[in-house]
């Protein structure tokens, strides 16, 4: 099934190759064909026009070419690259450390849902660094480790933990309306399930997928309303009323990557160039908001959130301007750079993924959740990522996590210190 990466000796790879497919088929060539069906209704609906669709197509698919191409090349020398037993140690502790404190972050929604207090104050500046962190990755971990500590690393233990921080996600993602929670995690896991060959699971939430992806339209109806009244309804059986029909709200949502990256391509051409702004934006993430209340959003050009990218292209092709919508990175760089952004940005993307990867391949299995975290998990799941966020993921992911490997770090010699000398 994964042929472009299989000669590279890791699971890792695979994913990587994994998530390429998944991205092309259904934010590409889906959308290119249901256009084909639909005659290019909702694109003109929005005064889109074939050509420029075309061009961000174009820009993507060059993009794609150009990353995978440099990713090739870098991680010829992955081969030499050995699990490591003292690594995975490690790694597991840090995901059962995630695990516990994505739940204690996520009591305060969870416990609101149903109008219960919460008395724990999580508010402290030394927990909060981690917040970012823990919220993005705790997800994924809670996917993956219902199948690691249930057939790679047997324990009931953290099994117990695992299904228990999946099923505060799987709440917290209906209650929210954010479809792409339930989907991108269900995609997800349909390869962890794969790799450990359990056939049966992956038909299993295949079908759950498409169940979900039959009454989508019902369910998005009701994404806008209070949590309360969300409970109510779907407690009763009540999921809404269908606003499209199924091919309708595949070529509205799939589609909508590309036909609102046209917004990109129409503001490079009007010369409206972001340039370094939105990296040098996303520069001053570790400066504390309560002592530098003025300091820019990350990957913004203006004075706050509405003027990132995400905001901007949906204000400039539907005038929603409080809405933000997910994007082809390639027409994000042409925003930022023009041309030379769509042809170097690929570049820079690959080689940092690049060396993210040679670093968490020692973890066999355990690289996969880990990895995904830089990829903008249950939102963006994209691999070529984009330039601003680079920087941000190194402040808000790379270096707390450090900090944390630290002290796990710390805690194993302490213990081996303390039953070396009890033996002697």
């Amino acid at each position: 099934m994964f042929s472009v990466f299989r000669g590279y000796g890791n699971v890792l790879f695979q994913f990587v190759e994994y998530l390429i497919y998944y991205k092309i088929f259904f934010y590409m060539l889906l959308p290119a064909i249901l256009r084909g069906v639909s005659g290019f209704k909702v694109d003109l609906a929005v005064n889109v026009g074939l050509v420029e669709i075309a061009v961000v197509y174009f820009m993507e698919a060059l993009s794609y070419i150009i990353w995978i191409g440099v990713f090739v090349f870098f991680i010829r020398k992955s081969k030499s690259v050995k699990k490591s037993r003292y690594w995975i140690d490690i790694a597991e502790k840090f995901m059962l450390v995630t695990l516990f404190f994505y739940l204690l972050f996520s009591l305060d929604d969870f416990i609101a849902v149903f109008n219960v207090h919460n008395f724990i104050n999580l508010d402290l500046p030394v927990i909060s660094m981690f917040k970012p962190l823990v919220l993005a990755l705790g997800p994924v971990l809670a996917c993956f480790c219902l199948a690691y500590f249930k057939w790679e690393n047997k324990n009931n233990s953290y099994f117990l933990l695992s299904f228990i921080a999946f099923f505060v996600f799987i709440i917290m993602s209906v209650i929210s309306g954010v479809r792409g929670l339930i989907i991108h995690s269900l995609f997800f896991m349909i390869f962890i399930f794969f790799i450990f060959n359990k056939k049966k699971l992956v038909i299993n939430v295949g079908l759950i997928l498409l169940f979900f992806a039959l009454f989508q339209s019902y369910y998005m109806s009701i994404r806008h309303l209070d949590s309360e009244d969300k409970v109510s309804m779907l407690s009763s059986g009540n999921i809404g009323e269908q606003k499209r029909s199924l091919v309708d709200e595949a070529e509205f949502r799939y589609g909508e990557q590309s036909r609102l990256s046209v917004a990109f391509l129409r503001r490079g051409m009007n010369s409206d160039f972001a340039g370094m702004t939105p990296l040098e934006s996303s520069m001053y993430a570790p400066l504390p908001r309560s002592y530098f209340p003025d300091k820019p959003i990350p990957g913004s050009i203006g004075i706050d959130k509405y003027s990132m990218g995400m905001y901007l292209i949906n204000s400039d092709i539907r005038g929603e301007w409080w809405n933000m919508t997910e994007f082809f990175p390639s027409a994000h760089s042409y925003w930022e750079f023009g041309t030379l952004g769509v042809l170097l940005v690929p570049i820079i993307s690959a080689f940092y993924i690049y060396i993210l990867a040679m670093f968490l391949v020692r973890l066999n299995f355990l690289a996969i959740p880990f990895l995904l975290l830089f990829f903008k998990p249950w939102g963006y799941n994209e691999v070529k990522i984009w330039l601003y966020e680079i920087p941000l993921q190194i402040f808000q992911y790379i270096t707390p996590s450090l900090v944390i490997v630290f002290f796990i770090i710390l805690s194993m010699e302490m213990r081996k210190s303390f039953w070396v000398g009890k033996s002697k």
